[in-house]
């Protein structure tokens, strides 16, 4: 069986892949097949590239209204602040009590449904299959497959020794360090120094893949837009005049998605997003071009999309104690203690440059059977390269074949 390694390295925006930036991987990407990959509205894509479908069939989008849920209350005796202070710390001891920056009141209406942090505890357990769907992973078996997040200082030294040693046939790395660095350092300089050591540890890992028989594949969902304005919604909503319990909302930077439990909630929060600049409104049933119609208003009823260079804050990930920890704790988010508002953001709606995604192959021999592809191809790809059969519920195609291919 041939092997892969696969470097889904976040964030890596195709912009940067100019030869006085990236020289390694531009030249590599005039002559190898590569491919841009159209994505969706999110920050959480893995298991769209993992299974081969989208949020629809594998339902990881977020957040989902729980069908028993009572309408939110408010914050009640105890301040939003001191509950969420705890949550903060439950996440921090456990590393799985996702969107603790969220109250209470509002957090226990909604099921969770993003992988982020489970997949860093439990990696096979979640995602060898994913909403029913068998991953690429779970195809290959778990003997075979690895899995590793990481986002470090120095990756080269820190780890290529970890990676790419032909032990098994899919070894997934997630290098998470110049999505961490683009959040975070609005300096071009500064990132460009990163872009290079990212081009630096992409050679070093292809030349380890040719001493070890392996074949080195790049795949991203998308790039980054630096963040020219914010805007507080939650401040508009507070002076809306509508109650708590009224409607519920899960608040993300690029994007926000409502459920509206009266007629009066519905109309001001509709005119409202509506109104605002830089906002693409749409119904629920109106996500089938995003490839993210459910069916149904259990993942929202109404969205409010914001144009790239945009972020709302403050927004359901951000608490001070966790922004002050977080950037305390960690010398590539330091900027983050005196100002919580990312310098720069992906998640916006596909067609935009920053959210192209990438794929490359490195491997001169095979040829492109399509111009370009979406996140859903790279599973059934990957498993083509690999000879294994691809499940049926996988919905992508191929991109890359043995011999001449179309173009």
């Amino acid at each position: 069986m041939l092997k892969l390694f696969v470097m889904n390295i976040t964030g890596l925006d195709s912009r940067w892949i100019r030869p006085e930036t990236m020289p390694f991987l531009a030249e590599a990407r005039s002559r190898c097949p590569a491919f841009s990959l159209r994505n969706y509205p999110s920050n959480d894509i893995l298991p769209s590239i993992l299974t081969g479908t989208y949020p629809p069939e594998h339902g990881i989008w977020g957040v989902r209204l729980k069908e028993s849920a009572d309408a939110p209350r408010g914050s009640g005796i105890v301040p939003d602040i001191l509950t969420t202070s705890v949550q903060c710390m439950r996440h921090w001891i456990t590393g799985e009590f996702d969107l603790s920056a969220i109250p209470p009141w509002r957090r226990k209406r909604f099921e969770i449904t993003r992988s982020k942090y489970r997949r860093f505890a439990r990696p096979w357990d979640v995602l060898s299959e994913i909403g029913g769907r068998v991953s690429v992973m779970g195809a290959v078996g778990r003997d075979q497959t690895r899995y590793q997040f990481r986002s470090p200082s120095d990756p080269v030294g820190e780890v290529l020794p970890d990676c790419a040693n032909g032990d098994v046939a899919l070894d997934w790395l997630e290098l998470y360090t110049i999505n961490r660095i683009q959040q975070w350092y609005a300096d071009s300089v500064r990132v460009g120094r990163w872009y290079g050591k990212v081009d630096e540890f992409v050679k070093a890992a292809c030349e380890k893949c040719a001493n070890n028989g392996v074949l080195p594949v790049l795949v991203n969902e998308h790039g980054h837009e630096p963040v020219r304005r914010s805007i507080d919604l939650q401040a508009a909503l507070r002076k809306s005049g509508l109650a708590d319990d009224e409607y519920s909302y899960f608040l993300e930077l690029p994007m926000v998605r409502f459920w509206f439990h009266t007629e009066r909630a519905r109309e001001t929060i509709g005119t409202l997003l509506g109104e605002m600049e830089m906002v693409h409104v749409f119904r629920h049933d109106e996500m089938g071009p995003l490839h993210l119609d459910f069916g149904d208003t259990s993942y929202g009823e109404l969205f409010g999309f914001l144009e790239p260079g945009n972020i709302f804050f403050p927004h359901d990930f951000h608490h001070p104690l966790g922004n002050f920890y977080l950037g305390l704790g960690d010398r590539k988010q330091w900027p983050r203690i005196a100002d919580a508002r990312q310098r720069s953001n992906c998640g916006y709606l596909p067609g935009n440059d920053c959210e192209k995604g990438i794929f490359l192959v490195f491997d001169e021999s095979l040829r492109a059977a399509a111009p370009s592809g979406t996140v859903i191809d790279v599973a059934p790809t990957l498993l083509s390269l690999l000879e294994v059969e691809t499940p049926d519920t996988m919905k992508g195609t191929v991109l890359c074949v043995r011999g001449a291919g179309e173009c």
